[in-house]
This record gives C-alpha cells, structure tokens and sequence, in this order.
C-alpha cells in the first residue's frame, strides 16, 4: 500500500534499544516526528545517515520533531550498532516481521525495505516522503528535511 500526502500515518509501536516501549500514538498532539526506516544496521549509508540524524538532534527539537528509526534486525543488533557509532540519542526500533515496513509501503518483499523518510505531523498526518531508489539516489539531506517540517 503506497502511503500518500495527507494520508494518516500507519499506527505503530515496538521497542527501543533500552526496551523501553515506543508507539507513534505517544507523539501525538505533542511532537511531529520524522520516521526513518533504513537497510541495516552495521551498513555504511546507514550508519552516516544515523549519525548525521543523531548529530543534528537539536535542529530536529527545535522544530519541535522526534526522531524514530525502524528497521529488521532485532533490538540487541540495533543496541550494538548504535553503540558502534557513539551512541544514538533517539528511539530505533525493530520490525522483524516487516510489519511497520508493509504498513508504510516500504517492504520490498525480499527481506529488506526501501530506504524512506516520512514527516508526521502533530495530528498524525504524513505531510513529507522521501523513498531511496537506492542507496545515495534522492538521498535527503539535512536541508531538505528541515525545510519540509518548517513548511508545516
């Protein structure tokens, strides 16, 4: 299912790297959030794209936005991973059964998914996508993002 502008965002919850439970419901009304879902942990794009998410944090809060990474390895790969990177300051979460992946309609069906950010905001609508063709191709940068929550 191909997720549109406008649309509300697929309902989603798991848990993070501490186990601590994480749902979009807990955003909302108080935060927008940008969803990530990345390829893997441990893989080169992913691991810049993390890190330069975790390095502009403050450019996320002060526009009033969280940061929530999903992906298909399992929460004690993801806690390793991050801590490979010095540590990551927001919530990555595990689908291992593609789940999220297919409700956002980035399961490719081969035991990935596509590389895609969404921007939720407050009320729960999805108000910016950006889906990889593939690793470094329509790659959104920080600018890019940030300009799409400022136009919310």
């Amino acid at each position: 299912m191909a997720l549109n502008i406008g649309d509300q965002a697929p309902a989603f919850s798991s848990k993070d790297t501490n186990d601590k439970p994480v749902a979009l419901a807990d955003y909302h009304d108080k935060q927008n959030v940008f969803v990530v879902f990345y390829y893997a942990d441990f893989s080169s794009v992913c691991s810049l794209q993390l890190a330069m998410y975790n390095k502009n944090l403050d450019g996320f809060r002060s526009r009033d936005t969280a940061v929530v990474a999903i992906n298909r390895d399992s929460s004690f790969s993801h806690k390793a991973f991050c801590e490979s990177l010095g540590g990551i300051d927001f919530p990555v979460l595990s689908d291992i059964d593609f789940k999220m992946a297919k409700d956002y309609g980035v399961d490719l069906g081969n035991g990935t998914s596509d590389r895609a950010e969404f921007i939720v905001d407050k009320s729960g609508a999805i108000r910016w996508i950006n889906v990889e063709d593939s690793p470094g191709e329509n790659t959104a940068t920080m600018d890019d993002i940030f300009s799409a929550i400022d136009a919310l």
